[in-house]
């Protein structure tokens, strides 16, 4: 007999799927050994007896190519996958969605991916359209009979078409028992619509099986005695969708998850057999424990793991040219199982344009429920655009809510609710060169509150306050003279001749402003009546809040235990006493440090609590310097200060000598000025909100403006954040710190 036209004998090795290539099984195939397929099939079960249901399919180590005859073996290829989790998925299609009133009117073009959790892993995603079931030797249905139009009777019609069934032979390889089922489409196509009524899934016998059958599906497995659950059949099982996967019908959603009857059994059987296997291991001096048999689950346990929806709320960093427009991919894993990728999209987000700088986004999904999460994988996907795409994330909150649309209640004595995850990424995102995916563990809740000046607020995580407080710190040296003003009053702190501390304008009842910070003196009217016992102040804490501001928080010893309280300032008379307040706007200070202005002075022009104004090289003209706002605090951002008259100042770039920042003509902003009237700017101070805005003097009403991206032009738009530099002090010749004194007089 020849096999494939050859009459040698052909040597090859086998490999469990998921295995080592180090661990193959050698077998020389010849004429007088392998009569038939099945007969190496079954020779093939004996050599990989870990298969629980025998060899049933071998394919290609490349490519993935799934062979059927002893004649595909004579190719050049010599090693093989063996894999014994073959399953045949029926898939059926609707034809109108009663819900939207929508008809399903034509085949699906996008590609369709399947992905099987079971109670040992989860497969891959595999594309069903190369999955497609065919007729073995000796069909004889019908739609698969030969024709002259068809001699190969295969079904002519596509795949999902309107009410159509349609069989796929996957194999899913060792996964255990199956846990729920996801289907997904990837939107390609003139027509990525898919209405899904329901999937059937058949575990496909072993080799001897087929072997008496003569066709596969002949000898399917109807019995589930091999399996560690009773009461449900796992080999045969039927999911039932009822639900779009489309962008433009229903709710918008292109992957959607069912849970297999028994789902939660299997969870939690599977983890007790992890636990009961774990303590049966020798660990160090520990006694081996005595085997037991794994505890009977509860009915209880029996139930359908649940649906739910995950509203999942994305916060943008406020850096500037954080944003994207690239597709923003997430998966998340918990107590049961995983999400799968899902692309965070939705209609409304469409419309406004999503990820954009200091922006939250919110997004929800319908999944199988993940019980306690444990970790988030955030990754860029694709852009529409051609340019290298980055992000910075600032964080990604997680909130469990009952799916509105499921029949299968969530709340059952073993599944309860979980609080809202929150995961910290504070991290930069890059698709090109190399794709990076961020991997996010659930912080540690609750997580303090920082605020800004208009009400807005966001997480004070520990990295965010650290980073607040490094672009703030110099003006808390030993020694610094420091002022600080009231959000609520506007008009800084002054020492008035009783002792006391209000927050009023200069006055001459108010002859100090300004303070040591090594010597911080606060005489305060105190509100609470609880600290009026035997004790005093420690010290005193500022913490780091947005945009600049602080709260300072006294530090007091009662009784042997530290009480911190908030200082907060009363709006109608500007007195400052110690204690809680419902308004934080009360509590915001500015610190201010007199000087970032002086001739000759250097200064960082900062954009953030992170960024600076930087001059950079043009990329699209050769020799020229152009100013962005993304720089780091290097001495590449240092600008020298010269005072051309009074509020009237020009910024030299120090790393560049003799090239000033520059407004021209027809509104361009560089930094290839000579120091001529096109460099002069009238500083406009802002004490109370710690900024300052630059006007150009041969250009009234003209600023500098800050664009999202980064990039620095101008504008005679004054009411937004894009025209604010916060000064930061490198270098002051003229300045005095004064020493042995509490206060300066102005």
């Amino acid at each position: 007999m020849q096999y494939g036209g050859s009459v040698h004998p052909k040597v090859a090795y086998f490999y469990a799927d998921g295995s080592s290539y180090g661990e193959g099984v050698r077998v020389v195939i010849q004429p007088n050994r392998f009569r038939s397929w099945e007969a190496l099939l079954e020779f093939l079960t004996t050599k990989f007896p870990d298969l629980p249901y025998g060899v049933r399919s071998v394919f290609s180590l490349r490519g993935r190519k799934r062979i059927h005859s002893i004649a595909e073996l004579n190719d050049d290829v010599q090693g093989f996958f063996v894999g014994g989790g073959y399953w045949l998925v029926r898939i059926t299609t609707g034809r109108r969605d009663a819900k939207v009133r929508s008809e399903y009117t034509s085949a699906c073009t996008a590609n369709v991916f399947l992905t099987v959790q079971g109670t040992k892993s989860t497969s891959a995603a595999l594309n069903l359209s190369m999955h497609r079931s065919r007729p073995m030797n000796g069909a004889n249905s019908p739609s698969n009979k030969a024709s002259k139009n068809n001699p190969l009777g295969r079904d002519t019609k596509p795949l999902f078409s309107p009410g159509q069934t349609d069989e796929f032979e996957v194999n899913l390889g060792d996964i255990g028992d199956v846990v729920k089922v996801r289907l997904s489409h990837d939107k390609t196509g003139n027509y990525p619509e898919l209405l899904v009524s329901h999937m059937r899934m058949t575990r496909l016998p072993g080799a001897h099986a087929s072997m008496n059958s003569g066709h596969l599906r002949d000898g399917i497995v109807s019995s589930a005695s091999s399996h560690s659950l009773a009461e449900p059949n796992l080999a045969d099982l039927t999911f039932y969708f009822n639900a779009w996967l489309s962008q433009n019908v229903g709710d918008g959603q292109v992957t959607r998850e069912v849970a297999s009857r028994g789902s939660l059994g299997l969870i939690l059987q599977e983890q007790r057999r992890r636990r009961h296997e774990a303590l049966k291991r020798p660990q160090g001096i520990t006694p081996v424990l005595p085997v037991t048999k794994v505890p009977k689950l509860p009915m209880d346990d029996m139930l359908q793991l649940p649906t739910v929806q995950y509203h999942v709320r994305v916060k943008t960093s406020n850096l500037w040219d954080s944003g994207t427009t690239a597709a923003v991919m997430v998966l998340l894993f918990g107590q049961f199982g995983d999400s799968g990728p899902r692309h965070l999209w939705n209609r409304q987000s469409a419309k406004r344009r999503p990820f954009q700088q200091g922006q939250v986004d919110d997004f929800k999904f319908h999944c199988v429920i993940l019980g306690r999460l444990n970790l988030l994988k955030v990754w860029l996907d694709s852009s529409p655009r051609k340019t290298p795409e980055t992000w910075c994330l600032e964080w990604i909150q997680v909130i469990e809510e009952d799916d509105p649309i499921s029949s299968i209640s969530s709340l059952t004595s073993t599944i309860i609710h979980q609080p809202p995850a929150l995961f910290h990424g504070d991290q930069w995102l890059y698709l090109e060169p190399v794709v990076n995916a961020l991997q996010m563990l659930p912080v540690a809740q609750p997580v303090d509150l920082i605020f800004g000046p208009n009400g807005e607020s966001d997480y004070g995580f520990p990295a965010t306050i650290s980073k607040l407080w490094k672009s703030m710190e110099w003006m808390f040296k030993n020694g610094m003279e420091i002022s600080f003003y009231s959000l609520v009053t506007g008009d800084p702190l002054s020492l008035m001749s009783c002792g006391r501390i209000k927050s009023i304008k200069s006055t001459t009842d108010s002859p100090c402003g300004k303070f040591l910070f090594y010597m911080f003196p606060f005489p305060l009217k105190n509100t609470d009546k609880s600290n009026s016992e035997s004790g005093g102040p420690k010290g005193f804490l500022i913490r780091p809040h947005l945009n600049g501001f602080i709260q300072v928080e006294s530090v007091l010893l009662r009784d042997n235990i530290e009480q911190v309280l908030k200082f907060r300032v009363d709006p109608s008379d500007g007195s400052i006493s110690i204690g809680e307040t419902a308004d934080h706007r009360e509590t915001l200070l500015m610190p201010y440090v007199k000087g970032s202005m002086r001739d000759q002075g250097i200064i960082l022009l900062c954009t953030n609590s992170e960024q600076t104004l930087t001059p950079y090289a043009d990329g699209q003209v050769d020799g020229n310097l152009v100013a962005k706002a993304t720089g780091t605090r290097t001495n590449e951002s240092h600008w020298r200060v010269h005072r051309v008259g009074q509020q009237i100042r020009a910024f030299e770039s120090v790393a560049y000598c003799g090239y000033y920042l520059k407004i021209t003509e027809g509104s361009v902003v560089d930094v290839m000025g000579r120091g001529d009237s096109d460099c002069y700017f009238v500083v406009m101070r802002e004490r109370r909100q710690g900024y300052i805005r630059l006007e150009s003097q041969k250009f009234p009403s003209l600023f500098l403006h800050i664009n999202s991206n980064g990039t620095v032009t101008s504008s005679n738009s004054v009411d937004n954040k894009c025209n604010r530099f916060y000064p930061l002090i490198v270098e002051c010749k003229s300045l005095v710190i004064a020493s042995n004194q509490v206060a300066i007089l102005q």
